[in-house]
């Protein structure tokens, strides 16, 4: 079985091809690749049906633009 707390996505845009990744982990042995499939399947179909979690986009955007923030600012620090 496979929480929703073990998968990971994320959608790179800093190549010349952007793509998008789903990983997992914790996940039983037992745990067959058409089950993980299906899991994957209905959380997209949530996703389409319900939209994503508010709090979550906020998040990942405050995230986002501090990481740009660091990049900017770094070349701007003087070294010790």
């Amino acid at each position: 079985v496979v929480s929703r707390e073990c998968v990971n996505a994320s959608y790179i845009t800093f190549s010349k091809n952007s793509f998008f990744s789903i990983g997992a982990s914790e996940i039983d042995s037992d745990t067959s690749v058409a089950e993980l499939d299906s899991i994957i399947n209905k959380t997209l179909d949530d996703v389409l049906e319900n939209g994503f979690d508010e709090g979550r986009i906020e998040g990942l955007l405050n995230e986002t633009a501090l990481m740009y923030k660091q990049i900017k600012t770094r070349s701007f620090r003087l070294p010790l």
